[in-house]
């Protein structure tokens, strides 16, 4: 093992409280475990994030309107 990742491993570990072993098998089982996807595809999000964002700012004239 390079000593500049050995280093890195050994800063990890101690911050995470574990061993190095344990902090190299923590992040090979990361590394693995299934990536979880979500099930709305961007072009929705996009949508969804600009309705939010027009709803926010017709809402936010209406609350400065009460000052």
């Amino acid at each position: 093992m390079q000593p500049e990742l050995r280093a890195h491993l050994e800063s990890a570990a101690e911050h995470s409280g574990r061993s190095m072993n344990a902090e190299i098998v923590a992040r090979l089982e990361q590394t693995f475990a299934p990536q979880k996807t979500s099930s709305v595809p961007e072009r929705r999000k996009l949508e969804l994030v600009a309705e939010y964002a027009s709803w926010c700012d017709r809402h936010s004239r209406d609350v400065l309107k009460s000052f």
